[in-house]
């Protein structure tokens, strides 16, 4: 008959309180493994949650600097055209208007026109229109630092909320 090692331990009581240690034991380390794992997925998707949201703000500073300065030498009264067409290119090269944005196609037709044919109302019209980007991308970058990732529903609808306020302010 084999002899089984529960067996041998449970005959003493002594035998099952270092049995019940050793089971205590092994489940304490499973479970401390365990909880070490999820604080690193937690801490890494924090990580790039952070990253991703300090790129966004460094990319829509850079591109409201970059609109500001646009704006502004289109209205200035002594335009240099190559600069102008410069930060036009710069400008346009930042965005996607062969995607689904609706910002992105309009302010390259704007800024296309600007170009073409300085008129302060198609300067003030890309102003709005920025303005307008803006606030949806920052809108966009605070929820996303609360909650994390946001869903597509969730970006199409802050998308279409602002590009309404934006359409009625035109």
């Amino acid at each position: 008959m084999r002899t089984n090692i529960i067996t041998i331990l449970a005959s003493n009581s002594a035998s099952i309180t270092v049995l019940a240690a050793l089971i205590g034991g092994v489940v304490s380390f499973i479970l401390s493994i365990i909880s070490i794992m999820l604080s690193v997925i937690k801490f890494r998707k924090k990580t790039f949650w952070t990253s991703v949201t300090k790129a966004r703000y460094r990319y829509l500073m850079q591109l409201r600097k970059l609109a500001a300065d646009f704006c502004y030498l289109a209205t200035a009264s002594n335009i240099r055209v190559n600069r102008l067409r410069a930060l036009s290119y710069e400008l346009k090269l930042r965005m996607n208007p062969a995607g689904d944005e609706k910002w992105d196609r309009e302010a390259v037709e704007l800024i296309d026109t600007i170009v073409v044919k300085t008129n302060p109302d198609t300067v003030k019209s890309l102003e709005k229109l920025m303005q307008s980007w803006f606030a949806f991308e920052w809108q966009g970058m605070k929820k996303e630092a609360q909650k994390g990732n946001l869903s597509d529903i969730e970006k199409k609808t802050l998308r279409n909320k602002l590009w309404r306020e934006y359409e009625r302010s035109k």
